[in-house]
């Protein structure tokens, strides 16, 4: 199975999640967006020195529509590498968004894109208690699993499920890994737009071995721009991250504008 964190990373929970998968010596993949990886380029980095892959997860997170998810695809991977020197293979659209445009720009860019058969509920409003949430997992985990966590914006009841979650899956014998390890491990089942990872076929036409699992239609609705006006709030926050945040809230109205309906 894999472990993924959606929207962050973020300065309220990303490191709590850290602390408690090593605790077990478990690497998992971070699905960032694009502002938060420059209001927050040190967490970024933290994540790549303990050893976990990194994903796409758009710049902005918003609109929810192919076309303006993908065209997002080539800039967020600008900035992780920037910041971290690693640029994604693996994609996930904010939304569980879907589209032909995005598996298009996938391809273009040498990545896949990850969806999941395995609901939830961290994003649920109100929130889950962390023993709820470690008791769904108990209940709907299984073999090749990649439920889909959150670390991004204010502090989540998430972060305090994750050591739980971890220590049912060791004690069930589960191997925990990366999204892109649990892509190459699995049953190939590539290009199917009902599966949980999707790729296109090679250019040649010939089928690229791929993990899949059935797609689940649940999604967050995260609210990036809310979550950096939160950590604005908070005491002692220093004037470097400051002005960090206020820049990209600054990024992030201005594509607002430009995608207002």
């Amino acid at each position: 199975m894999a472990f993924t964190f959606d929207d962050g990373p973020s300065p309220s929970n990303t490191y709590s999640v850290l602390r408690a998968l090593a605790l077990y010596n478990v690497k998992a993949t971070f699905f960032l967006v694009g502002v938060n990886v420059r209001a927050y380029p040190q967490i970024a980095r933290d994540i790549v020195s303990e050893g976990h892959e990194l994903g796409n997860h758009s710049s902005y997170h918003t609109p929810y529509r192919s076309s303006s998810l993908a065209s997002q695809i080539p800039g967020n991977n600008d900035i992780i590498q920037s910041e971290t020197g690693v640029r994604p293979v693996a994609k996930r659209a904010p939304g569980l968004t879907k589209g032909s445009l995005i598996l298009s720009v996938c391809r273009s860019q040498g990545m896949y894109e990850v969806h999941t058969r395995m609901s939830t509920s961290d994003y649920v409003s109100p929130r889950w208690s962390a023993w709820r949430l470690a008791t769904h997992f108990s209940s709907n985990l299984v073999s090749g699993a990649n439920p889909i966590y959150h670390d991004g914006g204010g502090r989540r009841p998430t972060r305090d499920a994750v050591a739980s979650m971890v220590n049912i899956a060791a004690s069930r014998g589960y191997r925990c890994e990366t999204v892109t390890d649990l892509a190459n491990s699995g049953v190939p089942l590539p290009g199917r737009s009902d599966y949980g990872f999707l790729q296109l076929p090679s250019e040649d036409g010939a089928d690229d071995g791929l993990f899949a699992e059935p797609l689940t239609g649940d999604c967050c609705r995260f609210d990036v721009r809310g979550g950096l006006l939160e950590r604005l709030e908070e005491p002692g926050v220093s004037a470097a991250e400051r002005s960090r945040i206020v820049e990209q809230l600054a990024m992030l109205n201005d594509h607002a504008r430009k995608h207002a309906d």
